[in-house]
C-alpha cells in the first residue's frame, strides 16, 4: 500500500499537468503505471530514511509522512521532464531534509520507534572457554 494515491497527487497538480507529466505516447491519458512508479519510488525513499528508526512501511501513515511522500512523488513526476519548477525542487529538498532529521531523531513522528535488533556480537575478540583440562598432549598424539 502506498503512502499516497493518484487522488492525492491531483490535489497538488491538475489532471492536465499529470497527463503531461506521464503521457509519453501522446494518448491524451494519464499513464497510471508511471504514477504508480512515482508513488513507489517516493515510498522507498521515505522508508529508506525512516526504516532505521521506525517500523516501515508505516501503518497507519502519519500525516507528516504522507505530506513528505507526496512532495517527493510530485517531484519524481516532474523530474521525468527536463524542467522541474523551482517550487517543486524546493519542496523536494525540504522533504529530504526533514526525512534526514527524522532518521537522526531530531524530528519525531509521535509514534513508537522500532526496537533495535540485538547485536549478534559484542566484541571482535574470540571467547575462550576453558574445559576439563588439556584435550591433546604429546603422549595422546603419539603416532599421528
Amino acid at each position: 500500500m502506498s503512502y499516497n494515491t493518484k487522488d492525492d497527487i491531483l490535489g497538488e497538480v491538475s489532471e492536465e499537468t499529470l497527463r503531461q507529466l506521464t503521457d509519453d505516447e501522446n494518448l491524451g491519458l494519464v499513464d497510471d503505471d508511471k504514477v504508480t512508479k512515482a508513488l513507489s519510488r517516493a515510498d522507498g525513499e521515505v522508508d529508506g530514511f525512516c526504516g532505521k528508526r521506525y517500523q516501515v512501511p508505516f501503518s497507519p501513515v502519519p500525516d507528516f509522512i504522507k505530506a513528505l511522500a507526496l512532495d517527493i512523488t510530485v517531484y519524481n513526476l516532474y523530474s521525468r521532464r527536463e524542467n522541474v519548477p523551482e517550487n517543486r525542487k524546493t519542496r523536494y529538498d525540504a522533504a529530504v531534509k526533514n526525512l534526514g532529521l527524522i532518521a537522526k531523531g531530531v524530528v519525531t513522528l509521535g509514534i513508537p520507534e522500532a526496537t533495535p535488533a540485538p547485536e549478534a556480537f559484542t566484541s571482535a575478540t574470540p571467547e575462550v572457554i576453558s574445559g576439563n583440562g588439556r584435550q591433546f598432549s604429546r603422549n595422546s598424539l603419539k603416532g599421528f
